[in-house]
């Protein structure tokens, strides 16, 4: 063989390996948006957009997103059961395939579209329902999440009253505290725990190698591994996943919003002040934000009712509340019992009006109280992690499998 057709295959050969490197690494980050996130961190779009119903919604570009807007893996015509909620639904801070509504899509006979996005509270649900009937659903799920999901309520529907609520007396109050401090201002401030923002990265690069850093992977993969070996070391953060760096990491300002427990068998970093914010109904933003979500669910009662469609209402608690059986004493964490006696009186008063309305509840406290594995991260992210969400699937599922049978 000549040199110049050995110069040639060897060229081909290359050409070929090249081509499968990417087809490989292209494969590989659809598989793992994680990766994807890695390799394409300057062309990958945002996970959320800007709505005119919803305020935000979920982003199709986005390679974690459906092309309805939401995380699901693949989109049917129709499904079972439609889950409606916010980030404890979508499955914030676990992959996709873990948040509960995906691990019930995963492990049942029956079929469950995830419609959950972070923000959203009942009010939201209640807006995605026209949406959600597209689906032809047999079973409809809301998640009310005692975190924020007043706040979110009051944070989309005060100006809007969907559903005619608060007295003159009240929006009296409502407007002299918002001309005050909005309760968006007090709520981010304590919500970043004196977090410095988050800086965006973006591409400055321009011409044909911005076409290459957004398209090949090979290019991607080796500049990430570039960008980590002379990346400068970072401090300890207190949403490391290690408990001791997390504790470690809380600087004397984030103390006023967040305390380490550290218990026999779980641990954690409480943020019960932030919590406590938007579960304190004296305050009248969360007082109307609490009637918006019965409001809401009442709504959403009524419209599966004429549409023949089961109804079901699930209680997701705080990590606080799971915990508030272990933390001992309570006088280490600030706001913690203020927020205990204030989610406690939520729930009860929000079942008092369930059963009233005759909505059937879904609840997995206990069960998250009673897991022998903590069901929750070990450091200030109040989302359940991959084992909470497999205790909420599983008590949900009892609930349905009676509902869907085969």
């Amino acid at each position: 063989m000549s040199s110049t057709k050995q110069l040639g295959f060897y060229a081909v050969m290359i050409l070929i390996m090249v081509v499968l490197a990417e087809l490989i690494l292209h494969a590989a980050t659809w598989v793992s948006p994680q990766l994807r996130s890695l390799i394409f961190k300057y062309s990958t779009p945002s996970m959320v957009v800007e709505s005119e119903l919803l305020g935000r919604a979920g982003n199709p570009k986005h390679p974690d997103i459906d092309k309805n807007g939401y995380r699901n893996v693949r989109l049917k015509r129709q499904y079972d059961v439609i889950a409606l909620g916010d980030s404890h639904t979508f499955g914030s801070s676990v992959a996709g395939r873990d948040a509960w509504p995906n691990v019930l899509n995963a492990d049942q006979p029956y079929s469950v579209y995830n419609m959950g996005l972070g923000g959203y509270g009942t009010v939201h649900s209640f807006l995605q329902y026209d949406q959600a009937m597209e689906l032809s659903p047999k079973v409809v799920l809301v998640a009310v999440y005692f975190g924020n999901d007043f706040f979110d309520n009051f944070s989309i529907d005060y100006d809007r009253d969907l559903f005619g609520l608060g007295s003159e007396e009240l929006r009296i109050s409502i407007n002299a505290l918002e001309a005050e401090q909005t309760i968006a201002e007090r709520v981010s401030t304590l919500f970043r725990m004196g977090e410095a923002a988050a800086v965006t990265e973006e591409d400055t690069s321009s011409g044909l190698r911005k076409l290459i850093s957004n398209n090949s992977g090979i290019y991607g993969l080796l500049r990430a591994i570039k960008d980590i070996a002379t990346a400068p070391r970072q401090g300890p953060s207190i949403l490391s996943k290690d408990f001791d760096e997390a504790a470690r990491a809380l600087s004397d300002e984030q103390k006023q919003f967040a305390s380490p427990y550290d218990g026999t068998n779980w641990r954690t970093i409480l943020t019960s002040p932030y919590r406590l914010i938007v579960s304190d109904r004296s305050d009248p933003r969360i007082e109307y934000g609490f009637e918006a979500a019965q409001a809401a669910v009442s709504g959403l009662a009524d419209k599966t009712a004429a549409d023949g469609i089961a109804f079901q209402v699930v209680l997701i608690p705080t990590k606080e509340l799971v915990f508030a059986d272990v933390v001992d004493p309570v006088e280490d964490h600030i706001g913690f019992q203020s927020l205990i006696e204030w989610e406690t009186r939520n729930r009860e008063d929000l079942v008092a009006f369930l059963e009233a309305e005759n909505i059937p509840v879904i609840d997995p406290l206990l069960a998250l109280r009673a897991s022998a594995e903590q069901p929750y991260f070990e450091n200030a992210d109040g989302h359940p992690n991959e084992v909470g969400h497999q205790i909420i699937a599983g008590v949900i599922n009892a609930e349905l499998a009676p509902l869907l049978g085969d």
